[in-house]
């Protein structure tokens, strides 16, 4: 949805600065709606009905813009002002606590919602990962192993269209590709029970079976 940024470029970029480092998504566009009608409220006492013609527009730009991100943000998010030129993310997961941060970014007016709407899902995605695994890794052929980070970020680029990804991301996503190969049937849907509930154990199991029926294949 585009927006009409005139009005209200400003107004946003304000909020931002002033408070939108530490609060929730969803704090912070309740908060820009009731400002708006706020100011409305106290203009109507001091020129009357004047006040709808002056805001009319203003107001209609604001409720489109924060209807907009309610649909492509997650409203728990805490906005980071920061995330993105201090961590290289545009929002990241506290994998203890489970908590999602976004940068300020995500809020500008002009912001690509497509975009932040696969944003949003990616670092859902690592929500709902476990936090802790019970193998450091899986082995594959020739000694090479492959590490829960990887694989995590493998699920979570899902949702991602290329263009989003980095070199070091798209690597993530062939690394764990190998992985679901090297599984065999129905690798990709282990997976990602697997980085889910944290047992890569069984994951393991699985490719280490795979491997032995190809080996006792040859040899037959």
């Amino acid at each position: 949805m585009a927006h009409e940024s005139s009005n209200i470029t400003g107004l946003v970029e304000a909020r931002v600065e002033e408070k939108g480092h530490g609060q929730k998504v969803g704090e912070f566009l309740d908060g820009l709606d009731a400002h708006v009608e706020q100011v409305l409220l106290q203009l109507k006492e001091e020129i009357g009905d004047q006040a709808e013609e002056l805001m009319g527009d203003q107001l209609k730009q604001v409720k489109s813009y924060t209807q907009s991100r309610r649909e492509v943000l997650d409203p728990e998010a805490r906005i980071d002002t920061g995330a993105a030129s201090e961590k290289g993310a545009a929002a990241y997961v506290n994998m203890g606590s489970k908590e999602m941060s976004v940068d300020g970014s995500a809020l500008a007016v002009d912001a690509d919602e497509a975009y932040w709407e696969r944003v949003t899902e990616h670092e859902q995605t690592h929500q709902k990962q476990a936090a802790t695994f019970n193998q450091s890794g899986i082995a594959l052929n020739e000694g090479e192993v492959v590490d829960p980070d990887t694989l995590a970020e493998w699920d979570a680029t899902q949702a991602n269209e290329q263009s989003d990804l980095t070199s070091e991301y798209r690597q993530h996503q062939k690394d764990g590709n190998e992985v679901v190969r090297a599984i065999g049937s129905g690798g990709r849907e282990k997976l990602m029970v697997a980085l889910r509930s944290g047992d890569l154990q069984s994951i393991q199991k699985d490719i280490n079976a795979k491997r032995e029926e190809e080996v006792e294949a040859l040899a037959a």
